[in-house]
């Protein structure tokens, strides 16, 4: 293993009926160490009895095999898979999977950055006896297992291997985040560990790269009552609203923010995180936070109208210094509700692509409203160079033009980058090549966004086209086609105010100016002149071809 590079550890139990779950399960593996082989500070060790056991004496085959695997020290993840059977019982335990999920449980119970997932088949079983009576075995560890957590059911090899793939993506980049953000904060502290408070649920987990965002990441801290060295400078802001354009990074400094210690320590009663997307439902993100208080959440986690989760929340909050942050935002309507019920002593940090939202959502808007701008060119190319650092190395002046005419946007450079490392690995000659077609844009609108951007709901993973699109959708009809006739512009294109008077055929061209500079997809450079990003312009054209 090379030198600097974290390994995971992740073990995986299950009776013999779901080996083809296995087999997937070694493909994703390996497939999220090829992603990560490009960032080089982290990769996964799939381990497995099959495997990593040899025969040998003991009480059972059980034994054997926990006395072997001990020396391999305990994994950091582990995985358990259930169908239809339990599995072969052990001397200490109804089957060998179980016992393995108990001395994962255990360590779990010691160490709280340990995981443990659980995925149980939802396939029909057939009806012979012995099936049935291994199934109610099944069910009732699985009944067992739900009063101590989450679990996930899937239907069939495709969804569980998204699922995995998923949710194995994200422990990865909230383990990568964790330790950058931890190594950032000893350098600024005096070497005194802080206790962390919890987050719950979990944020999507954003890239382990976080570069250029130390100024975003200050800034709302300051909103929140923190100086730069991480000290109380007085009461913390009620609010903090941030917005940016698609594709900025709001979601990975709000979730950077959670991590931060200081963060934590000015908010010891823990942190609650929510994301609301195009169609909340704001009963289900209220409830999904009362497994966050335990027992005294139970009332909270139960209730089945708005009104009672909003009354309970609120009673909950009372008393408590939390901070709660509300990702996603779409409309002020919903968001409005976690105001309602904020505790005197408790935070809100909204994240919205809407500057129009973001004032609504402010009580003083000058001072709670931070607007997270794009990378400066050093974070961009900094950024392309952890991805690809033999291209940067070796085409400098090509890489900044790249970082350019993406806009300096962290999620187009990322794929950029990804891209680039793979291509660098062929022949040469292809580097030049995409180099110069990313730069363009066009390419980089169809390839797929990182693992992390994976679409919740369908367990899909967009193009870049589809989150940029987002903010385009947003505008109404007349200004998204002004937006799309800018597509036939050379990339990156330079306008003014004539220009744009003459294509759009208006007398006043500055409304329209107005809304796209706002919303990041034009940006002033002086003289009354405009520019807009190859990559804006190519999305611009794909409009046109709608």
């Amino acid at each position: 293993m090379a030198v600097g590079v974290t390994e995971l550890q992740v073990f995986v139990a299950s009776p013999g009926d779901v080996q083809k779950e296995r087999s997937r399960l070694e493909t994703v593996i390996k497939a999220l160490n090829n992603d990560l082989a490009s960032g080089g500070k982290l990769r996964l060790r799939l381990v497995q009895w099959k495997t990593h056991t040899h025969p040998d004496l003991g009480e059972d085959a059980q034994d054997v095999i926990n006395r072997q695997l001990v020396n391999l020290g305990p994994s950091d993840i582990f995985i358990g898979i259930m169908w239809k059977s339990l599995g072969t019982p052990t001397k200490r335990a109804p089957s060998g999977t179980v016992e393995e999920f108990q001395r994962a449980y255990d360590l779990w119970k010691t160490n709280p950055h340990s995981h443990v997932m659980f995925y149980f088949n939802k396939a029909p079983v057939p009806p012979e006896a012995r099936e049935i009576k291994q199934l109610n075995k099944v069910l009732a560890f699985r009944k067992s297992l739900s009063k101590s957590g989450l679990i996930a059911e899937y239907k069939g090899l495709k969804d569980f291997e998204d699922q995995v793939r998923s949710h194995l993506s994200k422990l990865v980049l909230n383990w990568n985040l964790d330790k950058i953000l931890a190594g950032e904060d000893t350098a600024a502290s005096s070497g005194t560990s802080v206790k962390s408070s919890s987050i719950w649920p979990p944020p999507p987990q954003p890239p382990g790269l976080f570069i250029g965002r130390k100024e975003g990441l200050q800034a709302l801290r300051t909103r929140l009552g923190l100086d730069e060295t991480g000290q109380p400078t007085g009461k913390p802001q009620p609010v903090a609203a941030m917005w940016g354009i698609g594709g900025v990074g709001k979601t990975t400094l709000a979730a950077a923010l959670t991590y931060d210690q200081h963060v934590r320590k000015a908010f010891p009663d823990g942190i609650l995180w929510t994301s609301l997307g195009e169609r909340p439902t704001l009963l289900s993100a209220f409830a999904r936070w009362g497994y966050a208080f335990g027992e005294d959440g139970k009332t909270l986690a139960s209730a089945n109208t708005l009104a009672a989760a909003r009354h309970e929340l609120g009673r909950l909050l009372q008393g408590r210094r939390m901070l709660l942050v509300v990702d996603d935002v779409w409309a002020s309507e919903p968001a409005i509700e976690f105001k309602r019920i904020r505790g005197p002593d408790c935070t809100i940090v909204f994240a919205t692509r809407e500057p129009e939202i973001a004032a609504e959502l402010a009580d003083v808007p000058p001072e709670q409203v931070y607007n997270l701008p794009p990378l400066s060119d050093e974070a961009g190319l900094e950024l392309l160079r952890e991805l690809a650092r033999a291209v940067v190395d070796e085409h400098p002046e090509e890489c900044l033009k790249l970082v350019r005419a993406l806009g300096r946007l962290p999620l187009a450079l990322q794929v950029a980058g990804r891209m680039l490392y793979t291509e660098a690995k062929k022949q040469r000659g292809l580097v030049e090549k995409l180099l110069n077609d990313l730069g363009a844009g066009k390419k980089l609108l169809k390839a797929k966004a990182p693992a992390d951007r994976i679409d919740l709901e369908r367990q899909t993973i967009p193009t870049v086209a589809v989150l940029l699109r987002q903010s385009t959708n947003r505008l109404d009809k007349t200004t998204r086609e002004r937006f799309a006739k800018l597509g036939v512009l050379p990339r990156p294109a330079i306008v003014d105010e004539d220009m744009l008077r003459t294509r759009w055929r208006v007398k006043d061209p500055n409304p329209t100016i107005d809304i796209l500079v706002s919303r990041g997809l034009m940006e002033p450079i002086g003289d009354g002149k405009y520019q807009i990003h190859a990559l804006l312009v190519s999305l611009a054209d794909s409009l046109l071809e709608d």
